[in-house]
């Protein structure tokens, strides 16, 4: 009986990564220690996507002399879904599966060089809690009067997310919001906050440079988070689960009277791109939140969440505040590059002439406006004192 070794070499990636709508090829190696008869030796590329989980009702039952208390799931049912990409199948010796004709393949060493286009349409690899989707190789050996012999070998599919044929990918986020804090809280006053990322779309290895600036007219105070999301979306026929899963997350606090300028930096790790590349079963989206919270009773709280998008070819016109290749993830990013595809062109934010980024520049708050003094404030017919921030001129 021979043995079989099944190889994706690629030509450009030894690492068994390839593009859609590029080419996979390799080779399949043969060991045969005797004269060995054979209808043909078949390469098949596989694509699958699948989803799964379990959905039912929890109830508390009571149990035993102690009457201990435990939760159970009543009404279980599996959810899931699978979604073919390709099942293609190429002949690399022999003749097809219902051949009558045979072959014989002398004892030695056989190799068997193959090309495979992938389809341009192919959402990129990845694997989830709850689903994923999945490229392989089989290799099939066809002996006569055996069962046939099977190798696999798996491989990642990139799909093409061009950030240039986006939108959105090049929009700024510019955000602008002010609570007022009434007397029924016991601390008038007011808050707000603003909020300003450059662009929208990245490639894995860049870096998103937020810039958020807060002011505390109030006796309380307030929280500020931000966070990146990664939310995954199972789809079945009749159900969807969506699940999230924070990539990065820092917090702030603001005394009263106080004031905060931030600007955190956020490396994109390596990541698949958003939408996955067309998948009917998952979809990925990012998600850049900002909360703004005050520990006043019934004081309203601020919330921003605005998409990232992230793709797998950079925006050729772009401004960063580091060039990629002096950002910690820039391997990831520029292995995604294909081959002969120009490195984006970078240009330097404007800057102060102290050197920091001065990315906002919106006109004054109502209560910096009109008629409304700098320390004072009219609040139910009565004027009062209010602290001002020790950095007002954060704006």
């Amino acid at each position: 009986m021979a043995r079989v070794q099944c190889f994706a070499i690629l030509t450009n990636d030894p690492r068994s990564v390839c593009w859609a709508g590029g080419l996979l090829d390799g080779k399949v190696t043969l060991e045969i220690t005797a004269p060995l008869p054979v209808r043909g030796v078949r390469m098949t590329f596989l694509g699958e996507g699948r989803v799964e989980w379990t959905e039912g009702h929890a109830v508390n039952q009571t149990t035993g002399a102690m009457k201990q208390s435990q939760k159970i799931f009543k009404n279980l049912r599996t959810i899931h879904e699978t979604e073919t990409y390709s099942k293609t199948t190429t002949i690399l010796y022999g003749a097809d599966p219902e051949s009558t004709y045979n072959y014989v393949l002398p004892a030695g060493n056989h190799t068997m060089p193959f090309e495979l286009p992938v389809p341009s349409d192919l959402p990129s690899s990845f694997e989830g809690t709850h689903g994923y989707v999945r490229y392989w190789l089989e290799c099939i050996l066809d002996v006569v009067g055996h069962p046939e012999h099977t190798t696999k070998k798996a491989f990642t599919v990139i799909s093409k997310y061009n950030l240039n044929t986006d939108p959105v990918a090049s929009k700024e986020i510019k955000r602008r919001q002010e609570v007022n804090v009434c007397c029924g809280c016991g601390s008038p006053g007011f808050f707000d906050i603003r909020y300003y990322v450059s662009r929208r779309g990245y490639m894995p290895g860049e870096k998103m440079v937020i810039d958020i600036r807060v002011r505390n007219y109030t006796n309380n105070v307030l929280h500020l988070k931000l966070r990146f999301i990664m939310s995954t979306i199972y789809h079945a026929k009749s159900k969807s689960l969506k699940i999230d899963k924070r990539l990065h997350e820092g917090e702030k606090q603001i005394q009263s009277a106080g004031s905060l300028k931030w600007d955190p930096e956020i490396a994109t790790p390596p990541l698949p791109p958003t939408g996955l590349g067309g998948s009917r079963v998952i979809d990925i989206r990012y998600w850049l939140e900002v909360e703004l919270t005050s520990t006043a009773y019934f004081a309203d709280s601020i919330h921003f969440a605005d998409e990232i998008k992230i793709g797998t070819l950079p925006l050729t016109n772009i401004s960063s505040a580091l060039p990629i290749t002096d950002q910690p993830y820039a391997r990831a990013g520029r292995h995604l590059l294909p081959i002969g595809y120009p490195m984006p062109e970078i240009r330097g934010p404007a800057t102060t002439p102290n050197g920091h980024i001065d990315a906002i520049n919106w006109p004054p708050s109502d209560a910096e406006s009109g008629a409304v003094a700098t320390r004072f404030h009219a609040y139910n017919g009565h004027v009062q004192q209010r602290s001002t921030p020790s950095n007002s001129s954060i704006w």
